[in-house]
């Protein structure tokens, strides 16, 4: 398996959405920051599925949350985060 694909869904699995808890656990982590002023940033890979939505929402309800495209910036990201 090539560094693209590892991390898409391999085994799609009936009558559960791909990143069934992750989106969950977004869910939540977005009212902490709403609420509590939590620090984040996002990684979401171009092509996930919920990808527009979950952009619009952030963009609209969180627009200091950065959304990244991939891990790497993602990380760097978060480690600006930290700093601050």
């Amino acid at each position: 398996m090539n560094a693209q694909n590892r991390n898409k869904e391999s085994n799609k699995i009936p009558g559960r959405a791909y990143a069934q808890t992750s989106r969950i656990e977004l869910g939540e982590w977005k009212v902490r920051h709403e609420r509590d002023r939590v620090k984040m940033a996002i990684g979401i890979e171009r092509g996930f599925s919920g990808e527009r939505y979950i952009r619009r929402r952030f963009g609209q309800d969180c627009p200091d949350v950065p959304i990244l495209s991939n891990l790497t910036d993602t990380c760097k990201a978060v480690l600006e985060l930290v700093k601050k």
